[in-house]
């Protein structure tokens, strides 16, 4: 690993499949690697190594309509929105598609088919994204996009210390130009939420996407320092609604708490039980959204409920080592 020197140019990758598309990842060793490592350990490795509950209708099938649950339908939003930005808003609409039509051929050489999607599904997120689209049409947007679902790395030790890396996945990076500080930078953080609000539980994942960007002196160089993250909303009502909230601004101080909190995994160290696995915080298995992915095994030993799916390599695409 190396700290992140620039962005490549807009780019989103356009899932061939449901199953492809439900198949995506978070960042590596970011926010949510080191709050789930702090909440439980055994979580976080089980995790970590791809294990999984068995998902056979997707997986015996890849188009096989499934109904999505609360977690898939945000993956699919994320999608159609990272899509949105980087070809337009056609393209995002041609993934939701009723049946295959002509398909789209993008300039990077990409194709967009329809995803297999349950008709209330398909429905819900097609409304979403032209409430979204008339809500904040692409082209009057107050900035400009210089990134969309891009993976940064940053060292985070101290300077005595050896390179310690985190990661960070934005769904967008927006450049503006500010009266004051002259060319900052913001997160465009996605999210899909049952009801509105001001966000204000995603804060610690606001401070880690800030003080991450800026632990990059070359990006801060290039495109400038991020000063905030802009959390766009869209709400899961019958008729959704899009809230685009006030830039919610990071201090110095509040990105020195980040940092602090990041470097707790190198410190923090917990017993390791006699098979290799790490304790069980109880605490963690269930909580108001439910049940942790993991209580079946940890809790009751169903190793048969659960797999490491085998990803085949895609064949490299023109011009890619």
């Amino acid at each position: 690993m190396k700290t992140t020197e620039g962005l490549p140019p807009l780019h989103f990758p356009i899932p061939q499949t449901t199953a492809e598309m439900l198949d995506s990842s978070g960042s590596s060793a970011g926010y949510h690697a080191v709050s789930s490592y702090l909440a439980c350990p055994e979580k976080s490795r089980l995790r970590a190594s791809g294990l999984r509950r068995k998902q056979r209708n997707t997986d015996l099938d890849p188009d096989v309509m499934v109904e999505l649950n609360p977690m898939g339908y945000g993956t699919l939003i994320h999608t159609l929105l990272g899509a949105r930005i980087a070809y337009g808003h056609a393209a995002s609409e041609r993934m939701l598609a009723r049946r295959e039509v002509v398909e789209l051929v993008l300039p990077d050489g990409q194709i967009v088919r329809p995803l297999a999607l349950l008709e209330p599904d398909r429905a819900k997120a097609l409304l979403a994204l032209r409430t979204y689209d008339a809500s904040h049409p692409l082209d009057q947007d107050p900035w400009t996009y210089i990134g969309v679902e891009s993976e940064v790395i940053a060292n985070v030790a101290l300077p005595s210390q050896p390179p310690m890396y985190r990661t960070v996945r934005y769904d967008g990076v927006v450049q503006q130009q500010d009266p004051v500080r002259g060319k900052v930078v913001l997160s465009l953080e996605h999210k899909t939420a049952a009801r509105g609000g001001n966000m204000k539980e995603y804060t610690g994942q606001a401070m880690v996407q800030v003080t991450l960007w800026n632990q990059c002196p070359k990006l801060v160089e290039m495109f400038g320092p991020m000063v905030g993250v802009i959390f766009d909303v869209i709400v899961k009502s019958v008729i959704p609604k899009c809230e685009r909230l006030p830039p919610r601004y990071v201090t110095k101080l509040q990105q020195q708490r980040a940092l602090e909190y990041l470097r707790l995994p190198e410190t923090i160290k917990y017993p390791i039980n006699a098979d290799g696995t790490y304790p069980r915080m109880l605490q963690t298995c269930f909580d108001r959204y439910g049940a942790c992915d993991y209580v079946d095994l940890c809790l009751e030993g169903a190793r048969g409920e659960y797999e490491i799916p085998v990803k085949l390599n895609k064949p490299a695409k023109s011009g890619e080592g």
